[in-house]
């Protein structure tokens, strides 16, 4: 730093280095308020956003609080439904039960599975075995109420009368100038009956009742098969008959009936 008298130079700091340029004290002065001034503004803006902080922190801190308090009180709450619906199962057990003890019926949770397996039956048979009878039938469609129910007659006797499912044995009842789709159709009917025999054997006991008497048809378990003799004799049966334990019918048995001593009708008819 070099000094002078009123006719010589002026007072003047030398910064960085004695290579460095030269201002003069005034100048340096004023760099430095310039730059305290700046950095206290920038101090006060960082006091502002901290003031600000300050008060979103509780705010956070309270909604953090409420979200927890909400989490325990929807798992409380979902433990507690839980409870209700266990113990409403257990109600409902119990009274299904008890009507089953008192009343029979197949009203227990077992033996309701096989409403479920009888519509799989009724769909088997009406649907599948009966659309494959009026594709291989000679007069398909128009087939006589007769031909349609033999037909029928023998591959349910296959399907659910014999100890198991034979493909072959089944196949063989087509006509030999059968299509290859219509063998395919009959092993999709095999496996369908395959996988509704094995389900039926884990729930109560049942059966499919193919014994019959050659009398008029008793209504209480049995049905005439569509287009059969009205008021006629049973003549052989076409679908069997679905029981649960002993006697409890979840299923009529459909026959087919002529009339005692006359031919039977033959009459087309759609099933």
């Amino acid at each position: 730093m070099d000094t002078a008298g009123d006719d010589g130079p002026r007072l003047q700091l030398r910064v960085a280095n004695n290579d460095g340029p030269a201002v003069s004290l005034e100048e340096w002065m004023s760099f430095i308020t310039a730059e305290l001034t700046r950095q206290q503004a920038v101090m006060q803006q960082l006091s502002i956003q901290l003031a600000e902080l300050s008060h979103e922190v509780p705010v956070l801190r309270s909604a953090l609080t409420e979200s927890r308090l909400s989490a325990q009180t929807l798992r409380s709450a979902s433990d507690e439904l839980r409870r209700r619906m266990d113990a409403l199962d257990q109600r409902l057990n119990k009274v299904l039960a008890l009507i089953e003890e008192n009343f029979g019926g197949g009203q227990t949770e077992q033996a309701m599975q096989h409403h479920d397996y009888v519509d799989e039956y009724v769909a088997l048979v009406e649907q599948k075995v009966v659309g494959l009878a009026l594709e291989i039938l000679p007069d398909g469609t128009q087939a006589t109420a007769r031909e349609k129910a033999e037909f029928v007659a023998e591959v349910c006797a296959g399907l659910f009368g014999a100890p198991q499912v034979i493909d072959e044995q089944l196949i063989g009842l087509l006509p030999t100038a059968a299509p290859e789709e219509a063998s395919q159709r009959m092993r999709e009917i095999c496996a369908c009956a395959r996988a509704l025999r094995a389900k039926v054997t884990q729930g109560r006991p049942q059966r499919w009742e193919f014994g019959y008497e050659p009398a008029p048809v008793d209504s209480q378990w049995q049905e005439p098969w569509t287009g059969a003799a009205r008021d006629g004799v049973v003549e052989f049966v076409v679908t069997p008959a679905y029981f649960v334990d002993t006697n409890t019918l979840l299923h009529k048995q459909k026959v087919f009936t002529s009339e005692a001593g006359s031919a039977p009708d033959t009459d087309p008819a759609e099933d």
